[in-house]
């Protein structure tokens, strides 16, 4: 999880870990996966969850404060890879199709 800084989100702050990053495991080419993001403002954290595996938990309390409306109204669901070995020779190249479909927001997740 990053706060982007600007409006080109250039400038970031991790969220809740020292990379921001949530590990949810490696997907196989063509495989479908359930993704569960959700905003559990009473508890200032988010949680995550994919297919039928543990909920992962992310606090942003005291990183964040959600009293305030955004300054930026910039909302983005997005997908990134890590490639191991990524100085090797021949250097490995990894590429990633992804298909967001059926986004729904809770009504509880919008601001009253």
């Amino acid at each position: 999880m990053l706060q982007c800084q600007d409006p080109d989100c250039i400038n970031v702050n991790p969220i809740g870990l020292p990379s921001g990053i949530v590990f949810l495991g490696k997907v196989t080419a063509g495989q479908w996966v359930r993704l569960l993001v959700q905003w559990d403002q009473a508890n200032l954290q988010f949680i995550f969850q994919r297919d039928n595996q543990a909920q992962k938990f992310v606090s942003y309390n005291g990183v964040v404060t959600d009293s305030n409306p955004t300054a930026v109204e910039i909302k983005g669901l997005g997908v990134a890879n890590v490639v191991a070995n990524c100085t090797s020779t021949p250097r490995p190249v990894a590429s990633m199709n992804v298909l967001f479909d059926n986004v729904a927001v809770n009504q509880s997740a919008i601001p009253q």
